[in-house]
């Protein structure tokens, strides 16, 4: 019989020691885990009572505390100490962002950082990245991004796939296909969906896009598109409305236009639970083409049309709902206009300027303000030395409360503007001016009184082009354009900020803090353009089986 030695075999002895080592090691990650989740539970938890805290400020002032002092109490626009905020040399207020109307607040553990808002619950601060979206086959081009209430980012744009394997399988109609794509707020790619010939079966050759311009997010969690199709067989566009649910499925489509080319550049929801689109006609125009605004129900039909020009080329890019009706951005042969027009459609007053738009895309960007007022961003020629972007602030009336420029020696032009929780604002678009070589994409933030604060430029040795912007909930921001630096051909571009204006890991070649030129302009807008309107009876029909398909582009992360 074998008898056993007292003690352990070499062999014995590792085996051993590499359970303890695996054991040792799973208690770890298990004790590391267990103590995030401590972590993250205490920080939702004194988020929320400092978001109690918050609210019973303002419903005792009126107002958010607009600024916090010692030991994170309110300093404006009252002292009271009896509101101070909760934080610990573990715990660590990040940052506090706020008007009278809205805050941000971020909170910091163990590297964890959560933030909450008067509207949404605790949550974790999503990072920054950029990215750009590919179809393997041509040029592709983001146009509007918005922010869901998940707290994902929703890009709509246009995708070529006449050549891909979705085309080629389903058969599609001309070179491009409108995209709608959904993404987390890190990055990932939820779903992309696209329209493509909503009016009838697929033809080939045919080098007509369709295109997605603008998306909105509804209170039900539904998103509402506009953009333009082109008919079957046929060389002309119309404006279409198109409604999705919130995983993207297709609820309705409805076109507008005529027998000439016609474009949605802009869709709002109205009070009434309708809509209204915005855009360019050129099929029941007064001169060559005029700007035009559509008001739909709540399922797509057509309730009335207006259309607004002067006899020459004229075109609508934005609009926005105020309290009392409508107001229309766009421009006048090439001079830029606001119109007020009322819940009917009816012209009320034209706010105009005698400068040169100089913008070779037509791209103007309009929005309502905290203040009753409205702030547009475009481009002049006027001022400046080679064009620049301007941003114009109105009051309610329409008169201007003052002006600024943006821009250097180049061509420098305003595509998007927002205004920010810090009651300043800020704008997108592309620069000749400053980056990395021929057009950068850029953001300026401002003030909220026009002045500067910093100006950020992304981009290559190629074009990059910025078409929209958007503030995040965590008060960064999002923005949304094309890129020609990578694979030879045009890309959409998402790239998301923090609130610095910062990408994490962007190289320096991409990602600069430039030192752009901005001045404040003498008041140039004035009321000197008249404007014709007209009630035109319009095509608009329900597309009952509209092209809608599911698309699977390449997202590639640049930076993150």
């Amino acid at each position: 019989m074998y008898t056993r030695k007292s003690g352990f075999t070499v062999i014995e002895l590792i085996v051993a020691i590499a359970i303890i080592g695996i054991l040792t090691a799973l208690a770890f990650v298990s004790y590391a885990d267990i103590t995030n989740r401590v972590v993250v539970a205490s920080l939702k938890h004194n988020l929320s009572n400092n978001d109690t805290k918050l609210k019973a400020y303002s419903s005792n002032y009126g107002s958010y505390p607009t600024t916090l002092g010692s030991n994170n109490c309110p300093s404006a626009p009252i002292i009271d100490n009896s509101y101070c905020l909760q934080s610990s040399s573990s715990q660590t207020i990040t940052s506090y962002v706020a008007n009278a109307n809205s805050y941000v607040l971020k909170m910091q553990s163990n590297n964890i950082e959560y933030q909450v808002t008067p509207t949404t619950q605790p949550s974790v601060v999503e990072g920054s990245f950029a990215l750009i979206l590919n179809d393997n086959v041509s040029d592709d081009f983001g146009n509007k991004i918005i922010q869901a209430s998940d707290g994902g980012l929703v890009l709509a744009g246009t995708v070529d796939y006449a050549n891909s394997t979705v085309c080629q399988t389903g058969g599609c109609n001309g070179t491009g296909i409108a995209l709608i794509a959904k993404f987390t707020g890190r990055g990932n790619l939820t779903w992309a969906r696209g329209w493509d010939n909503a009016m009838g079966s697929p033809q080939t050759g045919i080098s007509q896009e369709d295109e997605a311009n603008d998306v909105k997010q509804l209170s039900d969690g539904s998103y509402i598109m506009t953009g333009s199709t082109h008919k079957s067989g046929v060389s002309n566009y119309d404006a279409t409305l198109v409604k999705i649910n919130s995983n993207g499925s297709h609820l309705w489509s409805t076109i507008w236009g005529g027998t000439a080319q016609d474009y949605g550049s802009s869709v709002i929801s109205t009070s009434d639970g309708g809509f209204l689109v915005a855009g360019t006609t050129w099929s029941y125009q007064v001169g060559v083409s005029d700007a035009f605004i559509a008001k739909f129900d709540a399922s797509g039909s057509l309730s009335w049309s207006k259309t607004v020009g002067t006899g020459g080329t004229d075109i609508g890019v934005s609009a926005v709902a105020v309290s009392d009706g409508y107001l229309l951005a766009g421009q006048a042969s090439q001079t830029p206009f606001v119109a007020k027009l009322n819940f009917s459609g009816v012209l009320q007053w034209v706010a105009s300027t005698q400068l040169y738009s100089g913008a070779s895309n037509g791209q103007m960007s309009l929005i309502s303000t905290t203040d009753g007022g409205f702030a547009l961003t475009g481009t002049t020629t006027n001022f400046g030395t080679g064009g620049d972007a301007y941003i114009v602030k109105f009051t309610s009336g329409g008169t201007v409360s003052w002006t600024t420029t943006w821009g250097g020696t180049g061509l420098d032009q305003g595509n998007s503007i927002i205004q920010t929780i810090d009651g300043g604002y800020l704008i997108a678009g592309n620069t000749n001016s400053y980056g990395g070589g021929g057009n950068d994409a850029f953001i300026a933030k401002f003030n909220a009184t026009g002045n500067l604060s910093w100006s950020r430029t992304w981009g290559g040795t190629s074009s990059d082009y910025g078409n929209s912007v958007f503030e995040t909930i965590d008060a960064g921001y999002a923005l949304a354009g094309y890129t020609y630096n990578y694979d030879s051909k045009f890309q959409a571009l998402v790239a998301r900020y923090d609130s610095n204006g910062s990408i994490n890991n962007c190289s320096a070649i991409l990602c600069r803090t430039i030192n752009a030129s901005s001045s404040s302009q003498p008041t140039i807008f004035n009321s000197g353009t008249t404007l014709t309107s007209t009630s035109p009876s319009a095509d608009s029909s329900t597309v009952a089986s509209p092209r809608y398909l599911t698309l699977n582009p390449t997202i590639t992360i640049i930076a993150q």
